[in-house]
């Protein structure tokens, strides 16, 4: 992702090297390649699509990510995958926020059955967490929360600092307003 690219040519790139390494991918891929995070988590006018015209700028937040949905293995079950960085666009390099998260197949791999909808529908053998409640058998469900949890530690810090700077480029230009 590069700095004054249009946001539809970064997914354009994308979308043709997936095409070059596994062009039967391509019809079960997401219809974008991720979105920018700023005020709100998910930045509709920073969706990284081929219908998107924004101009990729320095110090822009996105979470990068590419899913595929209705593949199938060869016993012919359906499955969806989605692997996903969040970056920050730099003057002459991207910065990868997401780096020092682990990254293991154990780590970040997890899988619904129907066992467990079942388990969780009749309330058998539960953890209730709040409102919620988990199946005892969801080994991922910690690891789940500890990133979410590091991730939104890391997107608070983004959004402060974000913030500290745009209130002194206001003030700047407010400065510049009354001079």
């Amino acid at each position: 992702m590069c700095i004054r690219d249009r946001i539809k040519a970064v997914y354009e790139k994308a979308l043709n090297f997936i095409k070059e390494k596994n062009n039967s991918l391509v019809e079960h891929l997401l219809s974008y390649f991720g979105y920018g995070i700023g005020l709100e988590f998910k930045e509709s006018v920073t969706l990284i699509s081929a219908k998107s015209e924004k101009i990729v700028e320095a110090g822009m937040c996105f979470n990068v990510l590419v899913g595929a949905n209705n593949l199938q293995t060869s016993t012919g079950k359906s499955y969806a995958i989605m692997m996903a960085d969040t970056l920050i666009v730099g003057e002459s390099q991207n910065e990868v926020i997401t780096i020092s998260v682990s990254k293991k197949y154990e780590d970040v791999s997890y899988s619904l059955s129907e066992e467990d909808d079942q388990a969780a529908t009749n309330g058998a053998n539960t953890v209730t967490n709040g409102p919620q409640s988990y199946p005892r058998s969801d080994p991922t469900r910690n690891l789940r929360s500890n990133v979410n949890m590091i991730f939104q530690m890391q997107s608070e810090e983004l959004r402060s600092t974000h913030q500290k700077d745009l209130l002194r480029v206001k003030q700047d230009e407010l400065e510049e307003r009354l001079q």
